[in-house]
């Protein structure tokens, strides 16, 4: 993988989790890090000294991406302290609430949309404005999106408008040279599985040819993949990343 040592990179709720993983990732390619959170500053400042220990540079910024100014305000933070942005990932999100369709409450339904969906537009939008020529613009979303299940319902609808806007986006930026794409992670072993019984995980991984979760780490590798410059010819598409689950 080429270096990306003149590239800055934005990585939204990525003070744990996979987005941690992804800062290291850029990391290690010597890539300047912002290291977006929302309520864990502690943790973020953990982020940004993995990231500077991969061999990168890295500075912690604190921002609510829910809200629509916390985005813009972000932005101009972001720009301000590093001079430009040439890549965007999306991180930020809910984690999968389980819940059949028939029980979601509005209350349920406004809380996972309002990250999920209107503050990952918003986002996308300020990354489509703000992006020099040439940038990527990575959106994680999930495998939920690709196939049906019970109790995925909530959680696949507010993650679909994103799936559609990254399409969009690739068509409008072409011309700039921007690709735009998106990662789809499938169960991933991260702080939200860990209380999970070891019945649910060893269940969860019988989905997979590979017969285990994923790993944080190989989410962030094609991640990786598609902030670089071997990735300038793929836009416009959906990366599953979930150990060829169909569930």
């Amino acid at each position: 993988m080429t270096s990306m040592k003149n590239k800055v990179a934005l990585i939204t709720g990525a003070s744990r989790g996979i987005g941690r993983a992804i800062g290291e990732a850029l990391g290690r390619e010597g890539a300047t890090v912002a290291i977006n959170y929302r309520s864990r500053p502690e943790e973020a400042e953990q982020a940004v000294r993995a990231v500077e220990q991969a061999g990168g540079i890295a500075r912690a910024f604190h921002g609510d991406v829910a809200e629509i100014g916390g985005i813009t305000r972000l932005f101009d933070e972001v720009t301000a302290a590093f001079g430009g942005l040439d890549i965007v990932i999306a991180n930020a999100g809910l984690p999968f609430i389980g819940v059949a369709v028939a029980d979601v409450t509005e209350a349920d339904f406004d809380r996972i949309f309002k990250l999920n969906a209107k503050g990952s537009f918003f986002l996308l939008q300020q990354a489509a404005r703000r992006v020099r020529d040439g940038g990527r613009i990575i959106d994680i979303s999930t495998s939920t999106t690709m196939f049906a299940g019970a109790g995925m319902g909530l959680h696949s609808a507010s993650k679909a408008g994103s799936k559609l806007i990254v399409e969009v986006l690739a068509l409008e930026l072409g011309h700039r040279a921007v690709t735009v794409n998106s990662v789809m992670p499938g169960a991933t072993n991260t702080e939200f599985l860990k209380d999970a019984p070891q019945s649910e995980r060893d269940r969860i991984a019988t989905g997979s040819p590979l017969g285990r979760i994923g790993e944080a780490d190989e989410v962030a590798d094609v991640v990786a993949f598609l902030a670089s410059d071997q990735a300038r010819w793929v836009t416009g598409q959906h990366l599953l990343a979930n150990g060829g689950a169909k569930v």
